[in-house]
């Protein structure tokens, strides 16, 4: 598989961006590709060589959905650092660092430092590699409409998420990585009086069983 190396500017949590108000963010949340930090369920049954090839396509697959997507401001959310520049495949406005200590806790910072500035932030994860861009602007519209928005993923968690505003409180007390975390997310939603939608539920991949039905199903898109 030929992959297109390009090169981009890392940028400091203390450096700014020009943006302004109006302005719909992407954030693209993921690991760095490094062999034995990523796919690690994978790396159990196969090992960490095939998880780490595992993870780059589905990260290069990512890229090249968020490349599709148009008038949008696009940022990748990384760790941990460094982020090798050689997988990135498409061009990001800015690249940062995750910050916190937990799953829940660094996606709650990623809409806390965003949601200041734009009006419509959108987080997804590099593990679904059926997300289209029609979802994502589906998922940009549903916020002109409603406070939150939600891509179900089939194992009961979710694969996008996106607000107007920071809530903290949807990311407190979630029990992550497991088949309960959209519904416990949905209950906080409601229970605070926003309103939700929910874009298409879509397969992601944890498992490499997972993997080789996506190919089965998809052995044109990768």
């Amino acid at each position: 598989m030929s992959l297109k190396r390009k090169r981009r500017k890392i940028i400091s949590r203390e450096d700014k961006i020009s943006c302004r108000n109006d302005q719909n963010v992407l954030v693209l949340f993921a690991k760095t590709p490094q062999k034995g930090n990523v796919k690690t369920r994978i790396a159990k049954t196969h090992g960490i060589d095939m998880a780490f090839d595992v993870y780059v396509q589905l990260l290069s697959q990512a890229m090249k959905t968020i490349n599709c997507v148009n008038d949008i401001v696009k940022q990748l959310y990384y760790t941990p650092l460094p982020f090798d520049q050689e997988y990135l495949f498409t061009d990001f406005d800015a690249l940062k660092m995750q910050e916190g200590t937990d799953l829940g806790n660094r996606m709650s910072n990623v809409f806390r430092n965003e949601c200041i500035h734009n009006s419509h932030v959108v987080l997804i994860g590099s593990d679904v590699p059926e997300i289209s861009p029609e979802i994502i602007h589906q998922a940009f519209y549903s916020l002109s409409n409603h406070d939150v928005v939600l891509g179900p993923s089939m194992d009961g968690g979710y694969y996008l998420i996106g607000m107007k505003q920071h809530h903290p409180t949807l990311f407190e007390n979630i029990h992550w990585s497991t088949e309960q975390v959209l519904i416990e997310t949905i209950e906080k939603i409601e229970k605070i009086g926003l309103t939700f939608n929910l874009v298409d539920p879509l397969n992601d991949i944890d498992e490499f069983l997972d993997w080789e039905n996506f190919l089965i199903s998809n052995p044109n898109i990768i």
